[in-house]
């Protein structure tokens, strides 16, 4: 229901190490956008650094 060009819009912002801004954008894009079923969001951060420290 969300435009392919508006999500990268919102997973190319500024959301710090926090990918829960982004998830909640992206629910409420869908939503806005006539979301009429459940609406499914998975998001992964691949790379950076690792929160191990051993």
């Amino acid at each position: 229901m969300v435009p392919e060009d508006r999500l990268c819009q919102v997973l190319t912002a500024s959301f710090g190490n926090d990918l829960e801004p982004a998830a909640e954008a992206l629910v409420r894009l869908a939503n806005e956008s006539g979301g009429n079923d459940n609406i499914t969001l998975a998001l992964l951060r691949v790379g950076g650094p690792s929160r191990d420290s051993g």
